[in-house]
């Protein structure tokens, strides 16, 4: 009844994998804030609840017998780097540089059965270009990591590190940590300790948590023989469920190592992440009710906002079971086409008898077609793959639905990358008058991975303005 958010396990994979330290936001436009803890030297800050001890007295990894234990659960001191002392792990076994080899492959993937599908190199290669334009990477760099997903898509295997089997051993004191049932209105907080069992420097490269929702810190990146220091996290849980995160900590003598966070996820507020209404006739308002289905009666609304003007939400009451109806109302006066829109609702209450009031937000997204008399088909101009340095056409087709011949006002293109142009010329559809739109461009000297552009245009019946058509294709 209510979409959860769901995320391929082969995409968490592949944000492992991506080998420099820029991080590539995992998250959803509703965490547009979330810091993503990308860099080892990032400062976030953490909760101490569920600690574990940054370690014991110094003693050579010879003599760690004798010393203290890590153990979860106890108070982390301050860490001061110029006086930290080693801890102690328990000792691992010697380790076997072939076995180490087998593994060392950064990107995560078995590249036996594929590497990466198509959309998952679609989804990373729009995050790098993103990165692009905004200048946090230059094009040497894009390029490195643009060659790296073609090869990940086509199978090919990473050069493997070179594992020194004296060198630094990165060793955890627990790779796990399960919150068991918590509310989605707390802030999960944890640490996990590591050590340098080995007889070189650890050098840690990076952390990189899968989403934004979770943040990491680490005070420094080196650690000698004995030493050791704690990652502390803190995880925003969304959604509603059992959930899976993991944070990916990258070093110099090995693979990556991945540390799991997991907890079911009790919604405070429960309520249906999107609506969709489908088709909807234009000049007229639409209502649907959304019921929120508080823990308990003490849920109290505090505001609500659309990210739409033409969508309104009004509070009704609660229905005899306690329920929260919200009457939301496209109005008369929505354009044609594509109707997607966020309503966000926030409220607060008391998640157990007697505790602190809480904050708590419910997101919904409503989504409807709006239409009047005409109608286009395809919606959308799919370009699919188009090849480098050639041109490339797509077309849509207009159409009254009571067959009446009508003329394109205005037609002009926005916001195309490369440059398009876009003309039109009368047709048939099933064998009554119609408008073809036709669009054209040149990947010629195109340098970026996407096309993508937007036609707007009007009809001479004066029905609608700014009616939209959206132009999309990969080059390659």
């Amino acid at each position: 009844m209510y979409a959860r958010p769901k995320r391929s396990a082969r995409a968490a994979a592949l944000a492992a994998g991506l080998g420099f330290l820029l991080a590539l936001s995992a998250c959803s436009a509703e965490d547009s804030t979330a810091s993503t803890g990308a860099d080892t030297d990032a400062q976030v800050a953490s909760s101490d609840a569920d600690a574990v001890p940054a370690g014991a007295q110094a003693q050579p990894p010879s003599a760690a017998a004798g010393a203290a234990s890590l153990t979860d659960g106890a108070k982390a001191p301050e860490a001061k780097p110029v006086d930290r002392k080693p801890v102690d792990l328990p000792p691992t076994e010697e380790v076997d540089p072939d076995a180490a080899r087998k593994l060392a492959d950064h990107s995560g993937h078995d590249h036996g059965k594929g590497g990466l599908s198509n959309e998952e190199y679609k989804a990373e290669m729009m995050k790098l270009n993103e990165q692009l334009k905004s200048g946090k990477i230059d094009n040497k760099q894009f390029a490195v990591e643009r060659k790296r997903l073609t090869d990940m898509q086509r199978g090919v295997i990473s050069a493997p590190i070179e594992v020194d089997p004296d060198g630094a051993q990165l060793v955890f004191a627990t790779k796990e940590k399960d919150f068991g049932t918590v509310w989605d209105t707390q802030d999960l907080t944890f640490e996990f300790a590591f050590q340098n069992q080995g007889k070189k420097t650890l050098e840690i490269t990076r952390v990189k948590p899968s989403c934004g929702c979770t943040t990491t810190s680490l005070s420094r990146t080196s650690f000698e023989p004995g030493m050791g220091e704690m990652i502390p996290m803190t995880w925003k849980p969304k959604g509603i469920g059992p959930q899976k995160k993991t944070i990916t900590v990258s070093w110099n003598n090995g693979p990556d190592q991945v540390l799991n966070i997991s907890a079911n996820i009790k919604p405070f507020v429960e309520a249906e992440r999107v609506l969709r209404l489908g088709d909807l006739p234009q000049h007229e308002a639409h209502h649907t009710e959304l019921v929120l289905k508080p823990a308990n009666d003490s849920y109290r609304i505090t505001n609500i906002k659309a990210s739409n003007q033409y969508l309104t939400a009004t509070e009704k009451g609660r229905d005899a079971e306690g329920n929260v109806l919200i009457d939301v109302v496209i109005r008369d006066n929505a354009p044609w086409g594509n109707f997607n829109a966020r309503l966000e609702i926030d409220g607060e209450g008391v998640t157990e008898p007697g505790g602190e009031p809480v904050a708590h937000k419910v997101m919904t997204q409503v989504i409807a077609k709006m239409y009047g008399d005409i109608r286009m088909e395809p919606e959308q101009i799919q370009l699919g793959v188009v090849a480098k340095d050639t041109k490339f056409r797509g077309e849509s087709i207009l159409y009254h639905v009571d067959g009446d011949e009508f003329e394109l006002a205005e037609l002009s293109m926005r916001f195309s990358r490369p440059e398009m142009t876009a003309t039109w010329e009368p047709t048939t559809h099933n064998g009554k008058y119609a408008v073809k739109i036709i669009i054209e461009g040149d990947t010629t000297g195109f340098a970026e991975n996407f096309v993508r552009g937007t036609a707007f245009f009007k009809t001479n019946l004066g029905d609608a303005d700014n009616q939209q058509l959206q132009i999309a294709g990969s080059v390659r």
